[in-house]
């Protein structure tokens, strides 16, 4: 037993140093870095939207208000943000009018300015993109017409398209439900 113990005594530097790797770099090579910089286009705000260019599309969840979104709004950045106008009505005389982008592979939305009655925009105080959370609608809007399959529309009539077919067609294609 004293000898075993002994044994033990004189193997655990051994094993010790058996735990420290060998190399100081991996072997394997370096790890990428995944930081990626975003850099956001300069903002340019549309016209205000008009009857005629309003698409409507289902928010996903029954509620009586009515959800469009500004054909002539809709556009594609070189950051790859989707920008477009969402315009929501409920009864009577009640009118939302957003001006919002949303980033596709970050699964996040902005909105930049809120429409006013006289057609013009107030910009938002501080626009910082947020998660969807339990916003129904707007990501519908993301998943179904924006944003298929976590990826931006190529183009802005690419989108409208989706949006006048009722979805887009990789979202169809793939959809578990049909």
């Amino acid at each position: 037993m004293l000898r075993l113990l002994l044994l033990c005594t004189l193997l655990a530097p051994l094993w010790a140093h058996a735990q420290i790797p060998l190399f100081d770099r991996d072997p394997r090579g370096a790890v990428p870095e995944e930081v990626e910089i975003f850099k956001e286009e300069q903002l340019n705000l549309p016209a205000a939207p008009e009857q005629k260019n309003l698409i409507a599309f289902d928010p996903g969840r029954p509620t009586t208000m009515k959800f469009y979104v500004d054909a002539a709004s809709v556009s594609v950045g070189q950051d790859q943000v989707v920008r477009y106008t969402l315009v929501v009505t409920g009864d009577e005389d009640t009118r939302n009018v957003m001006y919002e982008g949303v980033r596709c592979k970050s699964d996040e939305r902005k909105t930049y300015a809120y429409g006013r009655r006289d057609g013009t925009w107030s910009l938002a105080r501080d626009p910082q993109w947020e998660a969807f959370r339990y916003d129904v609608p707007r990501r519908t809007l993301y998943r179904n017409f924006l944003c298929p399959l976590r990826g931006p529309v190529q183009s802005a009539d690419e989108a409208v398209g989706a949006l006048r077919n009722g979805v887009h067609p990789l979202v169809k294609q793939f959809s578990p439900y049909e």
